[in-house]
């Protein structure tokens, strides 16, 4: 007994067990305020306890569904900038093989005069070879050499190459190949063309 308060026990085939209170004045006739508050506040104190699961449980269901569809929605947006990070890296090698493709025909024209230049110098150079040479006779590039005039030699350094034996035979041989200004040499004895 406490405060006048009984508890039993009753067993019920249908909810399990019941817990009951009766108050001893009550038994006999007189009417007590805190009778059936002990059950009443238990049963309170559970129901609220329960609505507050529930509500705590569906807000976690809920929080767990939206961390789910934005996980989804994020890894959504992950793989569209992973596709678009290939797509780009593979425009910047086409781009970059491009910039140097077009960089090398830049190179290629901008040095195009110089080296229309080059050859048109070369070509008076062997044109003045040509007028060294006396008609029908034939001289080597260690003959030639020294009577090309200074002029030409030093204008050589200014075309990247300097006029050595070496660069000379080099250069004469071309002409021979494509058959201007000197006959084929023989015992590497230039000999001018005939016509």
């Amino acid at each position: 007994m406490l405060n006048g308060v009984v508890g039993w026990i009753s067993a019920s085939p249908v909810s399990g067990f019941d817990i009951g209170t009766a108050d001893v004045a009550s038994a006999r006739g007189a009417w007590h305020p805190c009778a059936f508050n002990g059950l009443d506040l238990w049963k309170r104190a559970k129901s609220e306890a329960t609505q507050k699961l529930v509500r705590e449980r569906d807000e976690a269901t809920a929080l767990r569904r939206e961390e789910a569809q934005d996980r989804e929605h994020l890894l959504g947006i992950i793989e569209t900038l992973q596709a678009e990070n290939a797509a780009l890296k593979t425009k910047g090698v086409t781009a970059d093989q491009n910039g140097e493709r077009l960089q090398n025909r830049l190179v290629k024209f901008e040095n195009q005069p110089e080296r229309f230049r080059a050859e048109e110098f070369w070509d008076r150079v062997m044109h003045e070879v040509q007028d060294i040479i006396p008609d029908g006779s034939a001289m080597t590039p260690a003959e030639i050499l020294p009577e090309i005039r200074t002029w030409t030699v030093r204008g050589a350094v200014l075309h990247k190459e300097s006029l050595t034996l070496g660069v000379l035979k080099k250069k004469t041989n071309l002409r021979v190949t494509h058959g201007r200004y000197f006959a084929l040499p023989q015992e590497c004895r230039y000999s001018r063309k005939a016509g």
